[in-house]
């Protein structure tokens, strides 16, 4: 989940497209930077180790306005294991949940 409302579409969205389109594996896609744009104020958020200032620097030449944040939201995810047996809880810090055996009748 993210810690503002208007945060939550995007963070839920660039961990599955991590996910799912550049097959990154969702521990990998928790951890990785976030990017938030709004229209009011218009303004770019970004964390700090995830634009590079190149990159940083063309947005500014197109009259984009940057902030930097600590993080853009906590995401949580759940691993599930089929052949081992095994249910990862996904966040930062990544946890492993004990096997647990009887888990396939309840999903």
């Amino acid at each position: 989940m993210a810690a503002l409302g208007r945060t939550i579409i995007n963070t839920v969205l660039q961990v599955i497209v991590n996910t799912i389109d550049h097959k990154i594996n969702i521990a990998k896609a928790i951890e990785s930077f976030r990017i938030h744009h709004q229209s009011l104020p218009v303004c770019t958020r970004f964390e700090d180790w995830g634009i590079s200032p190149d990159t940083k620097w063309i947005y500014e030449e197109m009259g984009t306005k940057f902030m930097r944040v600590a993080t853009r939201g906590q995401a949580m995810g759940i691993y599930i294991d089929w052949e081992n047996n095994l249910i990862m809880e996904l966040r930062i810090p990544v946890v492993m949940i004990e096997n647990l055996k009887g888990f396939n009748s309840i999903l």
